[in-house]
C-alpha cells in the first residue's frame, strides 16, 4: 500500500476547490435552454439466460471469466465479446412472496433498485466472502445455459495483481473440488489487456502499465515479459472512492435531489460529463471568470416521475377539494377574528374603567393606579385605546369581506372626523390660582384638574402627530404612485436592485450572528479582542489605581464596532423592509397579481425545474481523485506518486524503456483528459529530452476478458501453463503456472498455508 508521497512540484498540490457560486445573470431555473441534457438511466435488467447450450458451444472450447470487483464477464473464448456482466453481488430473498430465495449480480439491484443492495465477494479487489463467491459462479455457469454436473471446459481466470497467494488456492480448490474443470489458468486482468493490445510486447517487452480499478490502481511494471511484483505500487483509490465522492459532494449541493441522484444516474454524469484537468488549480482560478463559467456549466435534467403530472379530470376533482379545504379555513379565521374582537372589547373596556377611575383622583393616586395596571403614564393609556380601537375596525372589516359585503377601504391610520379638542381655560379655573394660597380641599380640586389638563393636551398631542404622520404618509404613497404610472418597468428595476442589496446584506448579518454564537470562530475572537486589548491586555480581575478609560474619544470607537456585531435589530429593519417591498410590487405589478391557472403542462414544467441541477466545478473536481485522495480525506498518494516510487528502482535504460512504453487500462482511466494529464504529471518527473510515449487500452472494460480469451485461444499456449487435475492433486492448491501475465509463484513456508 503507498502512503502519501509529498513532492515538489508546485502545480499539482493538494488543493480544495472554492464554493462556487452562480454568476450574476445564470439562472439554474430558467426555462428550456439548448445546453440542457436529459439523463433518465435506470437500473440495470436481470442478467439474460443462454439456452444454446451445449448446440452452440464445442466440446473443449475454454470458458473466460474476467472476475473483478465492478463487474465479472464470463463467455466462451471462441466468441469476441462476453456474453455476460454483471456485478459479483449476492442477496438473500427479503419477501416471503419471492419465488427465488435469493439474488445474485444484476438480478439484485434490477430488483431492489439500491446500490448497495447485495453483498459483494470482493473487497479491495481481492476475493474474501467465499460464500457470496460460490453462488457468483453458480449464477454465471447457470446464466450460460450450463447443465451438467461439471464444468467440462478448460477455465482461464483473471486476477488482480499480486494477489495473495491463500486467495488463489481457495479459488483453485473451489474450481477443482467444487465444479471439476479439467484445467484451470491465470492471469493478472492489466496484463491481459496488454496482450490484447500489444501482444509482443506483452509476451517480451518492457512496459509499465497503469491499471484503475474499482478499488484500487496500479502501477505495473513489467520487465522482459514478466512482472516485477517487488516494486509494484497500488494505491487504494478507484471508481468506488469516485463514486462516494461524487454523491457526497451532490447531496451536499442539491439536497433535494438526493432521492433522485440514483447509482445510474450518478455514474452516467460520471462518465459523459466529467474529465480529468491538466492543471486543476489553473482551471479553478478561471472559473471565477464568469465567461468561462457559462463555458463549462452543464445543466442536468433528471427523470421526471409522470404519475405525479395529473390529468385534466384529476386536475379538477384536486381543485374542488381545494375549494372544500379553502371554505373551512376561511370559517376557521372568521372564527377566530370573531372571538379576538371579543378579547379587545374587553381590553379596551377594562382601559376605559381605568380612564374614568383615574379622573376622579390626584396625580399621585392616578400614577399609582395605572403602575398597578402595567401603564406608564395617561398618554400610553390613550395609545393603547387608540391602538384597540383601531384593531377592532380591521377585525370587523375582515369579517365583512368574508361574508361578502362590499366594504370602503379605509386607511388605518385614519381617524374619524372629530371636532377639534380645545383647552378651556375656563374648565380648569383652579390652575390660575396660586398654589401656596390654597387651602387642603382646593389644592386637592389643583391637582385634580392639573392632571385633566394634562390628559386633554396628550390627547391634542397625540391626535396632532397621527396628523402629521398621516400626512406624510399621504405624501410618500402620492410620490409613489406617480413614480409607478409614470415608468413601472424602472420602478420595477429599482425595487429589484434593493431588494438585492438588502438580501445580501441581511445573509451577512445572520451569517455574523452565526459566527458570533460559535465561541471559536474568528468574529468571536476579534470581538472579545478588542475588549481585551481595552484593558491594557490584562485580563485579570484587579482594580487599576487610575482608569482612565473614556477620558479620550477615541476609546468610544470600541463600542462602535461592537455594536455592529450585535446585528439582530439590523436583521428586524431589513426583513421589515424586505417585507415591505414585497408587498408594493405584489400591489402594483399586474404580472405577480394574475394568478397563474393550474394545468398539466404547468404542472409538468415545475416539475422539470424541481428535477434540474448544474454540474460546473464539480465536473473536474470529482475524477481529480484519482491523483488527489486527500480531497476526500483518503490519505493514499495519487496516480502520479507512484511514478516517484517506481522510476527510481531501475537504472537508466530501464527507466526510458519503461516510460516509452507506458500503458494505460482499467475502467476508470476512460475520464476525457486522463491520458493527457498522466503525460503531463511524467513529463515533469523524467528528464526534458526523454521520449514519453503512452498507449491505451481499446476498450478498457472488456479487454481483460478479450486478451484472456486470445490466451486461451491458442491451444499449445493454454496447455503449457494451465493447472491439470493431476498437477492440483500433486501439487496442492498453491501450485501455480507461470507465464508472461500471470503473478509470479511466492515460496510459502508449510506454517503458513492453511490446513486444507
Amino acid at each position: 500500500m503507498l502512503r502519501h508521497h509529498h513532492h515538489q512540484r508546485q502545480d499539482v498540490g493538494h488543493h480544495r476547490p472554492p464554493e462556487y457560486q452562480l454568476p450574476h445573470g445564470y439562472d439554474d431555473e430558467s426555462g428550456e435552454n439548448e445546453d440542457t441534457v436529459d439523463m433518465s438511466l435506470d437500473y440495470p435488467q436481470c442478467d439474460p439466460v443462454f439456452s444454446d447450450y451445449p448446440s452452440s458451444v464445442p466440446q473443449g472450447i475454454p470458458l473466460v471469466i474476467d472476475h473483478g470487483s465492478k463487474n465479472c464477464r464470463m463467455g466462451w473464448a471462441h466468441e469476441k465479446d462476453p456474453r455476460l456482466c454483471f456485478p459479483p453481488i449476492w442477496s438473500k430473498s427479503r419477501s416471503k412472496k419471492d419465488t427465488k430465495s435469493d439474488y445474485v449480480g444484476n438480478d439484485v439491484q434490477a430488483t431492489y433498485r439500491e446500490k448497495n443492495a447485495g453483498k459483494s465477494s470482493m473487497e479491495g479487489g481481492i476475493v474474501v466472502q467465499w460464500d457470496v463467491e460460490k453462488h457468483v459462479l453458480d449464477h454465471g455457469f447457470s446464466c450460460l445455459g450450463i447443465n451438467t454436473e461439471s464444468i467440462e471446459h478448460p477455465v482461464v481466470m483473471t486476477e488482480a495483481v499480486c494477489n495473495p497467494p491463500v486467495s488463489r488456492a481457495y479459488t483453485t480448490e473451489l474450481m477443482f473440488e467444487g465444479y471439476g474443470v479439467p484445467s484451470l489458468a491465470y492471469g493478472i486482468d492489466s496484463l491481459f489487456s496488454l496482450y490484447f493490445n500489444r501482444p509482443k510486447e506483452a509476451v517480451s517487452g518492457t512496459n509499465l502499465i497503469i491499471s484503475c480499478g474499482h478499488h484500487a490502481s496500479y502501477a505495473i511494471p513489467v520487465i522482459n515479459g514478466r512482472v516485477d511484483g517487488k516494486n509494484t505500487k497500488r494505491v487504494n483509490v478507484g471508481g468506488e472512492h469516485i463514486f462516494q465522492y461524487a454523491k457526497q459532494l451532490l447531496n451536499v449541493k442539491w439536497p433535494n435531489l438526493i432521492d433522485d441522484l440514483t447509482t445510474p444516474i450518478i455514474e452516467g454524469m460520471l462518465h459523459k460529463y466529467c474529465s480529468i484537468s491538466n492543471a486543476y488549480c489553473d482551471q479553478l482560478r478561471q472559473l471565477e471568470n464568469s465567461s468561462y463559467f457559462h463555458e463549462m456549466a452543464l445543466k442536468i435534467q433528471l427523470r421526471v416521475d409522470m404519475a405525479l403530472v395529473p390529468s385534466k379530470e384529476q386536475l379538477l376533482v384536486r381543485q374542488g377539494r381545494k375549494k372544500i379545504l379553502a371554505a373551512r379555513m376561511k370559517q376557521m379565521q372568521l372564527t377566530q377574528t370573531k372571538k379576538r374582537i371579543r378579547e379587545y372589547e374587553q381590553n379596551l373596556s377594562s382601559l376605559r374603567k381605568i380612564q374614568q377611575t383615574i379622573e376622579d383622583l390626584d396625580d399621585e393616586d392616578a400614577r399609582e393606579v395605572l403602575l398597578e395596571n402595567k401603564i406608564a403614564s395617561p398618554k400610553t393609556l390613550l395609545k393603547l385605546m387608540v391602538e384597540l380601537e383601531r384593531k377592532i375596525k380591521r377585525a370587523q372589516r375582515f369579517i365583512q369581506r368574508g361574508e361578502g359585503v362590499e366594504v370602503i377601504e379605509e386607511d388605518d391610520d385614519e381617524e374619524e372626523e372629530e371636532e377639534e379638542e380645545t383647552i378651556d381655560e375656563e374648565k380648569y379655573y383652579m390652575l390660575s390660582r396660586e398654589y401656596s394660597t390654597l387651602d387642603e380641599d382646593e389644592r386637592a380640586m389643583y391637582k385634580k384638574q392639573k392632571f385633566l389638563k394634562s390628559m386633554a393636551e396628550a390627547r391634542i398631542r397625540h391626535k396632532q402627530e397621527n396628523e402629521q404622520l398621516r400626512k406624510e404618509k399621504m405624501e410618500a404613497k402620492r410620490l409613489l404612485e406617480e413614480e409607478v404610472a409614470r415608468d413601472l418597468p424602472a420602478w420595477l428595476d429599482k425595487m429589484a436592485a434593493e431588494r438585492s442589496v438588502i438580501w445580501n446584506e441581511l445573509s451577512r448579518c445572520k451569517r455574523r450572528k452565526e459566527e458570533l454564537s460559535d465561541r471559536r470562530s474568528g468574529a468571536s475572537k476579534a470581538r472579545m479582542r478588542l475588549l481585551v486589548q481595552q484593558t491594557g491586555g490584562d485580563t485579570t480581575t484587579a482594580p487599576k489605581e487610575f482608569d482612565d478609560f473614556g477620558v479620550n474619544d477615541a476609546d468610544w470607537d470600541v463600542y462602535t464596532m461592537i455594536s455592529k456585531d450585535d446585528s439582530q435589530n439590523n436583521v428586524e429593519v431589513l426583513e421589515a423592509r424586505l417585507s415591505e417591498i414585497d408587498s408594493l410590487v405584489r400591489k402594483y405589478n399586474p404580472s405577480m397579481n394574475k394568478k397563474q391557472e393550474e394545468t398539466p403542462e404547468s404542472i409538468l414544467q415545475n416539475l422539470k425545474h424541481s428535477k434540474r441541477m448544474l454540474l460546473s466545478v464539480e465536473r473536474i473536481q470529482i475524477p481529480e481523485l484519482l491523483f488527489q485522495p486527500t480531497m476526500a480525506g483518503i490519505d493514499e498518494g495519487g496516480i502520479t506518486d507512484m511514478f516517484d516510487m517506481v522510476f527510481p528502482q531501475y537504472d537508466a535504460a530501464t527507466q526510458e524503456r519503461l516510460a516509452e512504453n507506458v500503458f494505460i487500462t482499467g475502467g476508470s482511466s476512460l475520464f476525457n483528459g486522463f491520458k493527457d494529464r498522466v503525460y503531463a504529471d511524467l513529463r515533469r518527473v523524467r528528464p526534458y529530452d526523454q521520449t514519453i510515449h503512452i498507449y491505451s487500452a481499446s476498450d478498457a472494460l472488456s479487454d481483460a476478458w478479450r486478451g484472456g480469451a486470445s490466451f486461451a485461444s491458442n491451444s499449445e499456449l493454454l496447455k503449457k501453463h494451465s493447472i491439470s487435475k493431476a498437477m492440483y492433486e500433486e501439487e496442492g492448491a498453491y501450485y501455480l503456472q507461470e507465464h508472461f501475465a500471470s503473478n509470479g509463484q511466492l515460496k510459502w513456508e508449510t506454517s503458513n498455508c492453511p490446513s486444507e
